[in-house]
């Protein structure tokens, strides 16, 4: 790991603080089984999840190739034209292709966002069978991917 990472703690921080930065959140422990390291990473997650909204993380274990496959694939679907990519369009299993200008981020503290984001996503989910609890009972977030 670089030396220049700095990673997240939520106990140097405080709750109102305005973020500047995107946290980093090191897996490596968790991934190790050191003691602590899940209810670590856990209250992390949480604090991040209530305040800032995103983060990154580092030793995922994930190998490298795969980031790129995965890098490549989006890169691929978001050259595609607007009419194919809206065949994927993000529907009430919160899962899907989300065009821009379709959603209005009101949460920033910094000021009062009334304009349409510009960006698009692809939101993906864990691939489950037709029969999962979770898809039969159309649980958000949870698939069938498109």
């Amino acid at each position: 790991m670089s030396t220049d990472v700095k990673l997240f703690d939520y106990r140097n921080v405080d709750r109102a603080e305005e973020f500047e930065d995107i946290p980093v959140l090191d897996m490596g422990p968790y991934l190790a089984g050191e003691p602590g390291a899940a209810e670590e990473l856990a209250a992390n997650i949480r604090f991040i999840q209530e305040t800032i909204g995103f983060y990154v993380v580092i030793n995922h274990g994930i190998p490298r190739n795969m980031v790129d496959d995965a890098y490549t694939a989006l890169q691929r679907f978001f050259e595609l034209p607007n009419e194919e990519k809206l065949k994927y369009k993000f529907d009430e299993t919160s899962v899907g292709y989300i065009p821009p200008k379709s959603t209005v981020y009101v949460t920033s503290k910094i000021n009062k966002n009334t304009k349409q984001d510009l960006n698009e996503t692809l939101v993906l989910c864990l691939d489950r069978p037709d029969d999962h609890p979770f898809v039969r009972d159309g649980v958000r977030f949870t698939g069938p991917n498109k």
